[in-house]
């Protein structure tokens, strides 16, 4: 016969970590940009067969971190419940580097990801140039790339916002070919 219910809270880990609580708001700041998931919940509770409905907001930007909200509703066995929240931050991404650049591919020859510019020779009797692929150094990166005057464009925008700007100028060599093909006489 069980005498009294409870819908208290004492305890929240995050992935394996203790949240901080104070006044029915547990903290918690995650170390790794990358962690965008929804991480793993445990709950600790003043007594046994309490139930938990947790809602996500959606996650917003300032400061240097990304927060989401989560209100949680912990029920206990007679139905009342206590409302807490979960605050969870992570650090934006910095990251505005690539992680490889492939000609055709293949890594660009002297690829380095603090390397912004390239050349690439092409031989005189190309007739379409190679595919080039960026390969993002973050999946929380935004790549935009461009084509003009035989040079591709590729800028690198993190979370945080200061970009970097990769370039590849393709330029044809000379044919070493110095016969005559053809002579017309008039």
């Amino acid at each position: 016969l069980r005498f009294s219910y409870n819908s208290t809270l004492t305890g929240l880990t995050v992935n394996d970590s203790i949240a901080t609580l104070e006044d029915n708001t547990f903290t918690y700041t995650l170390t790794n940009s990358e962690d965008v998931l929804l991480p793993t919940l445990a709950f600790t509770g003043e007594v046994a067969d309490q139930a938990q409905l947790i809602q996500w907001g959606e996650e917003t930007k300032a400061d240097g971190f990304a927060t989401r909200i989560a209100a949680i509703t912990n029920y206990a066995e007679d139905g009342s419940s206590t409302d807490y929240t979960l605050e969870l931050r992570r650090p934006l991404d910095t990251n505005n580097t690539l992680a490889d650049l492939l000609l055709g591919g293949n890594t660009i020859a002297a690829f380095n990801a603090n390397k912004t510019d390239y050349t690439y020779h092409l031989a005189s009797t190309t007739k379409q140039l190679p595919d080039l692929q960026p390969i993002a150094g973050s999946s929380l990166q935004h790549i935009a790339t461009s084509f003009a005057d035989s040079t591709m464009t590729i800028v690198v925008t993190p979370e945080s916002g200061e970009a970097t700007t990769y370039t590849v100028r393709f330029v044809t060599d000379l044919s070493e070919d110095v016969t005559l093909a053809n002579i017309n006489v008039e």
